[in-house]
């Protein structure tokens, strides 16, 4: 920014989810609730662990760091200060939707399609810079998921959504993965907690 003049600040974002979000990864795990499912299989056992963002979280940073002068010339991280593998999403789904679903897992190659935001490994980056600058989130991941449910729920996505974002239709096959699911290993909700 000093060798143009131009004040500038980066902030890297993570995959950020909430109302209107064209790509509604967690409508995986939304439509088998709305659609009455009672079991779901999640890739590599649903240890993957994803770091997200909800978008009111975005603009609560943007806003602060463009009143903070001290950010310019600066690079931060944004994401959820408390992060979860996808096993754990999707038990805060399961008290969100106030109801409990089997959980089955098997390794991402035995799976026939992508789940969005669930590959195994951990992805995530440090928010420390930012909250140290003054940034303190103001929705939780139980918050901004919930207000996410509740959109989608008020705005559920159609077949020809997901032909125009080029994901597999097989999201959405159960019959395929409920045949999967009889070869899969049951997963058993564990009491791990992130501080």
């Amino acid at each position: 920014h000093q060798s143009i003049g131009f004040p500038a600040t980066v902030l890297r974002l993570p995959a950020v989810y909430g109302p209107y979000d064209y790509q509604a990864r967690e409508w995986y795990f939304i439509k088998r609730f709305l659609d009455g499912r009672q079991q779901m299989l999640l890739p590599d056992f649903g240890w993957g662990v994803n770091q997200r963002e909800y978008a009111g979280n975005v603009a609560e940073q943007l806003a602060f760091l463009l009143t903070e002068p001290a950010s310019i010339g600066q690079i931060y991280n944004s994401g959820h200060r408390h992060f979860q593998n996808f096993r754990d999403l999707i038990h805060l789904a399961e008290e969100l939707f106030g109801r409990k679903m089997s959980l089955f897992g098997l390794p991402k190659e035995d799976i026939l399609w992508k789940v969005p935001l669930a590959e195994s490994g951990l992805y995530v980056l440090s928010t420390g810079k930012l909250e140290a600058l003054g940034y303190r989130e103001r929705y939780d991941l139980r918050a901004a998921l919930q207000e996410t449910i509740n959109y989608f729920v008020a705005n559920p996505i159609t077949e020809d959504w997901v032909f125009e974002t080029r994901q597999s239709k097989q999201l959405f096959d159960y019959r395929t993965e409920d045949e999967l699911i009889e070869r899969a290993l049951p997963l058993t909700k564990y009491t791990h907690k992130h501080d």
